[in-house]
């Protein structure tokens, strides 16, 4: 039985300025369950993973998704799109729309898109050459993204101004606790409305591009959103455009900030990165023989997981293995404190690939893509990319980390390095 260990009232301040410290200090001090309150909110801090999974899997209708800690409409709200809705029934049907555009058929079509893309960039690199890089490679994820999953080649002018775009929309979205996002708009100033002009430009150039595959039957995510247009179940245009944005947005930064902490992780471990190469080689372009790319990958998303925080909010009273729910009460769950939990990986903070090459890693404590209906669409071109951009990198060049390497995390949209990750290649 589960009972929830009471904790002080929060500070915001103390959370927006350390947040995976504020949940890190309530873990140590107040267990698997903790409760606390957040302004208004009653909180639950979660961290035994058979109860978690338990929520996001089966009691995932008696939950709405929760982005941020802030009250929310717990209806259907017919502005929002499918996948993104709060609303279980709405997620699922827009689930079953775009599920085909990440089929297994579909990724075997990706594999030599995504090849060519990582080839591409670490070809372009030169010896000596030091590295952003977050600049390098949020361009490469959303260039594999628009031609996989939107069938949509970008040239050099398109791509620098989406990704620059995307930048904008993202850069006020740190972890925020505020009831309103008019709060957000005050506090982030300018940095706020040029968001707000992003998500507007984007959105219009989503709709245009969902407007162009009507007439087409591709299994695209523009083509699958434009032929649901007309069902009975399917989105208004509006919602379409605002689907295809929010898998835009979740599949470029999350995958790009993964790949950044593997790099700088390979960086410090010269032999890890000679194991790599040699598997990379061996490999000619294979991802089914890149396990230790994998292995890289999976241990990267355990240790700095770029989805941080799940949030769920209890549509009625329920109960899920013995802990009680009341109506509006948030469940938190963070796959940072689970992924370093030493009850569920030995030597927790160490960088160890060879954990997952074992056979000795209990997935359960496993949670970078989340659980249940919810877990994330594009989990398995996450993997691919993953394995076949560190592949490609390891064929050619030596990492050498610069001033040292990330020391910690910025908590925001991801779970970003800080300070920025930079490198030198060789």
């Amino acid at each position: 039985m589960h009972d929830a260990q009471r904790f002080p009232p929060a500070s915001l301040r103390s959370l927006r300025r350390d947040p995976l410290g504020f949940l890190q200090r309530i873990r140590r001090e107040a267990g698997d369950v903790a409760s606390f309150s957040l302004g208004e909110e009653r909180v639950l801090l979660l961290s035994d993973p058979a109860l978690v999974r338990e929520l996001l899997v089966a009691h995932h209708r008696d939950f709405v998704k929760q982005n941020v800690l802030r009250t929310r409409p717990i209806e259907p709200d017919p502005e929002r799109g499918l996948m993104m809705n709060d609303d279980p029934a709405a997620h699922v049907r827009g689930r079953r729309i775009f599920q085909p555009a990440f089929s297994t058929e579909r990724l075997r079509e990706y594999v030599g898109i995504v090849a060519e893309h990582a080839e591409a960039l670490s070809a372009r690199w030169r010896a000596g050459q030091s590295l952003d890089l977050a600049a390098e490679l949020r361009p490469l994820t959303l260039s594999i993204l628009a031609e996989t999953a939107f069938a949509l080649p970008l040239d050099g002018h398109e791509r620098r101004v989406l990704n620059r775009r995307l930048g904008e929309l993202l850069a006020p979205f740190a972890f925020a606790t505020s009831p309103s996002r008019d709060v957000l708009g005050v506090l982030h100033g300018r940095r706020f409305w040029r968001s707000i002009g992003a998500q507007r430009e984007l959105l219009a150039r989503m709709r245009e591009l969902v407007r162009s595959r009507r007439a087409g039957e591709g299994m695209d995510v523009a083509s699958l959103a434009a032929q649901a247009l007309d069902t009975p179940d399917g989105p208004a245009e509006a919602q379409a455009a605002l689907d295809c944005l929010g898998i835009l947005l979740a599949g470029v930064d999350t995958t790009a900030t993964a790949l950044t902490w593997a790099l700088s992780e390979l960086a410090r471990r010269p032999d890890e990165m000679e194991r790599l190469r040699d598997e990379a080689l061996a490999a000619d372009g294979d991802p089914e023989r890149l396990p230790r790319a994998r292995a890289v990958f999976a241990e990267t998303l355990r240790l700095h997981p770029a989805s941080w925080f799940i949030g769920r909010r209890a549509r009625r009273e329920t109960t899920v293995r013995d802990l009680d729910f009341a109506p509006e009460t948030v469940g938190l769950v963070s796959p940072y404190l689970i992924h370093r939990d030493e009850r569920l990986h030995r030597e927790p903070d160490a960088f160890t690939p060879e954990r997952w090459l074992n056979g000795s890693q209990d997935r359960v404590g496993f949670l970078p893509f989340g659980a249940g209906p919810r877990q994330c669409l594009g989990e398995r071109l996450a993997w691919l990319e993953g394995a076949l951009v560190l592949a490609a990198i390891a064929r050619r060049w030596r990492l050498e980390p610069l001033g040292g390497g990330p020391s910690g995390h910025t908590a925001g949209a991801t779970l970003a390095p800080h300070p920025p990750a930079r490198l030198r290649v060789s």
